[in-house]
């Protein structure tokens, strides 16, 4: 049926506008579905998400490059587009660009080239949020090489050496090429094409010849050189410029700075760090290695010479290479100069120098030890070190040997305990041969192998107490029944009080009490100490040496008759001191007048 004129129009009104609703519609949606782009000042990152486009890549050709579109996107917790947000990009395949800005949208597109290998490119990306803290997005793109089949020869590269130097291509690499049928049979006449491309870049990198030709043992070779750049070169070699039948293979070529002959550095290591005394069994020997470093932190070339040294070991029977060798010089290969060193008859640390161009470094990692512990002796410091809130730390040491009475392993647990428990004092448990504990007790990290270190507190009032501090290590132990010593004498002091100062002798005699009060560094008074009394020039003391009680008073009586007055004299000043036993330092004195 035909449409009039004025149907048709009405009609094509009808249609137009359904049309454009539909348009309106989709418009609205997308619009709806896109993310804002407001350019809030101050937006913070919430979101990082990352898309390729495409994510599989066909290449139909061997050795030639594919690409995809990496979309990053950073969004705030709105869906708002962050603009000027830095993203760091890797690949584990191919190359793509390391750094990115967002723009207005909050997003950046880079492109990732395969550098003509393929398989599964994973891109990872971070940037860092306002908050701290780190956000990171992942994609992949999958590379295939449209091979319609399996090749049937196989290309095999090998270079020599993988490490060359930008001078000028005055050191190269030299590629070996053998290719061979899926038999191992050797391919003759064919040629071998090759690509250098950096790794980093995904540009031309170096020199290398672009074809070889096979022997008739499937073989060639040919020469890959820096060509005045750095960085690492990806080789890449195939049996045939078409997709057919083609063989590859790739190998890294790294080019370094070149290398400056002098010296600024060296790192001084050693393989083991514990070895055994000689004849006891085990590893005896040790060897130390002294990397050599330019000023560019590069390995120098070799043959630089370098001086080992033994400055400390145990004995002298401690020796390089040769017996009683204690000094050894060794050229560098490979930037690393070595020397070995032997154990002696006794257990404890080394300490080796080396010396190159005057640049020297020390190295004390060493130890020499011994059997399983069989013997343990504990020792403790003479006098008390102030730890603040009126406490006193002393050092405590337990020597570790074996059956041979040598020292035990670096290393060694050993286990301390005080008898009784209920002791008023506190000591640190646990404790390693070969190691303080640094930040608890103020003994030295790096101590002599064998010994381990702990550390006793007490107060004032366990001055001079006795205690029993007990070591043990696996099933065998020690003990020492060990008096809590004062503190360092120049902390302490002694005060003496004497009643009355002024006596008379109107009956024949008189006495007066004279009393010695010992104090330690924080004021605190000190009981158990013994005190010795001096009278000079007049009395007799009544008793004598007294110990404190736990006020820290000793006190004594001092008496005086006539005879104290030498000839007509009707006065006499008697000087009376008090010393605390053991320690002279501490000390004090008083006058009493006595009248006749």
């Amino acid at each position: 049926m035909l449409l009039s004129r004025k149907n048709f129009i009405v009609w094509f009104l009808f249609f137009t506008l359904v049309f454009t609703a539909i348009l309106t519609g989709c418009s609205k949606r997308d619009s709806a579905e896109q993310i804002s782009t407001d350019p809030t000042v101050g937006a913070k990152v919430d979101l990082l998400s990352l898309t390729a486009i495409p994510s599989s890549v066909t290449i139909d050709t061997v050795g030639t490059s594919g690409e995809s579109d990496i979309v990053v996107l950073a969004k705030t917790s709105e869906n708002v587009g962050v603009p000027n947000v830095e993203v760091i990009l890797s690949t584990d395949l191919g190359y793509v660009q390391s750094l990115v800005r967002t723009d207005s949208t909050g997003s950046a597109t880079v492109k990732i080239n395969n550098a003509g290998s393929d398989g599964t490119a994973t891109i990872k990306a971070y940037t860092v949020a306002e908050s701290g803290d780190t956000l990171r997005a992942e994609t992949t793109v999958e590379f295939n090489i449209n091979q319609q089949d399996p090749t049937n020869e196989i290309l095999r590269l090998q270079a020599e050496p993988t490490i060359i130097f930008s001078d000028n291509n005055e050191t190269t690499s030299t590629i070996r090429v053998l290719l061979t049928d899926l038999n191992g049979e050797p391919i003759p006449d064919r040629t071998i094409y090759f690509s250098a491309v950096g790794q980093e870049t995904g540009g031309a990198i170096g020199s290398i010849e672009q074809t070889v030709e096979t022997n008739e043992s499937g073989r060639d070779s040919l020469i890959f050189g820096d060509g005045g750049d750095e960085g690492v070169a990806m080789i890449i070699g195939r049996s045939n410029m078409s997709l057919e039948n083609s063989a590859k293979d790739t190998l890294f070529i790294t080019i370094e700075a070149v290398p400056s002959d002098s010296i600024a550095s060296i790192e001084l290591e050693v393989d083991d760090f514990d070895i055994q005394v000689k004849g006891t069994g085990g590893d005896e020997t040790a060897t130390y290695m002294a990397w050599l470093y330019d000023e560019n932190n590069n390995l120098v070339p070799d043959g630089k010479q370098v001086t080992f040294e033994i400055l400390y070991s145990p004995d002298s029977l401690v020796y390089f290479n040769s017996p009683y060798l204690q000094t050894v010089n060794s050229a560098t290969a490979g930037g690393v100069a070595t020397a070995l060193i032997y154990s002696g008859r006794s257990s404890g640390t080394v300490r080796v120098r080396a010396t190159a161009a005057s640049i020297v470094a020390e190295n004390s990692q060493v130890v020499i030890g011994a059997g399983p512990p069989a013997i343990i002796s504990v020792f403790h410091d003479a006098e008390g070190e102030p730890i603040g809130g009126g406490m006193w730390q002393i050092g405590v040491s337990a020597v570790v040997d074996d059956q041979y009475g040598n020292s035990v392993a670096h290393g060694t647990a050993v286990f301390f305990e005080l008898n009784p428990p209920e002791h008023p004092s506190v000591i640190y448990p646990f404790a390693y041969t070969g190691n303080g504990v640094d930040g608890v007790c103020s003994v030295e990290v790096d101590s002599t192998g064998g010994i381990a270190f702990t550390c006793l507190e007490y107060s004032a009032l366990q001055m001079f107490s006795q205690v029993v501090i007990i070591a043990s290590s696996d099933t065998v132990s020690g003990q020492l029944l060990a008096t809590l010593p004062f503190q360092n004498p120049e902390d302490g002091s002694l005060l003496m009080i004497v009643i009355p100062t002024v006596i008379y002798c109107g009956g024949g005699q008189a006495t007066a009490q004279v009393t010695a009060i010992l104090l330690d560094g924080y004021g605190y008074p000190v009981s158990g100490g013994t005190i010795v009394f001096e009278n000079a020039v007049a009395g007799q003391i009544l008793s004598n040496p007294v110990v404190t009680d736990e006020n820290g008073e000793a006190p004594t009586l001092i008496r005086f008759t006539q005879s104290d007055f030498p000839g007509e004299a009707t006065q006499v000043t008697a000087i009376v001191r008090s010393k605390l036993q053991g320690y002279d330092l501490i000390s004090d004195d008083v006058s009493i007048t006595v009248f006749k």
